[in-house]
């Protein structure tokens, strides 16, 4: 008799004051994004309504140093909270992303692959590698730098 009251008061409870398990993560749409002294921020569309219209200004963690991403309006992600604090939400792992950008600041190799690559913001021209040819020219020096396969 006593567990079924006390279930009956915690259902009550949790609908009254919409319980939010803040160590689980939750999915949902991205419907703003902007970028503040090179951080990126969403404001996302919860799928579950304890949230209202949503979380704005929610900080964009990618889960790589030195990356900057570009999220469009419609991308899903999933939305957790720094060590449980509801007021501190973070996105995290994205459905798509139109557009990564990277710095690099260590002594390290890097390979990317992709189907395009631009090597700067506005970058126009294009990239030879060591052994392509140009028109009837075989590139035979390049970079100690760069280096493909």
């Amino acid at each position: 008799m006593i567990d079924r009251i006390r279930e009956k008061v915690i259902g009550i409870l949790r609908d009254e004051f919409a319980f939010v398990d803040t160590y689980a993560m939750y999915p949902g749409v991205v419907y703003g994004y902007r970028r503040v002294d090179k951080v990126d921020y969403v404001d996302v569309r919860l799928d579950d309504q304890r949230f209202g219209r949503g979380i704005a200004e929610i900080p964009v963690r990618p889960g790589v140093a030195g990356v900057l991403m570009e999220v469009p309006t419609g991308a899903r992600v999933l939305i957790g909270f720094t060590n449980g604090r509801r007021s501190e939400p973070v996105a995290h792992l994205w459905e798509r992303v139109v557009t990564l950008k990277i710095k690099i600041e260590a002594d390290t190799e890097v390979t990317i692959e992709a189907d395009a690559i631009k090597l700067g913001e506005s970058a126009t021209k294009g990239v030879a590698r060591l052994g392509d040819t140009a028109g009837p020219y075989l590139i035979t020096s390049a970079s100690s730098k760069v280096s493909a396969e």
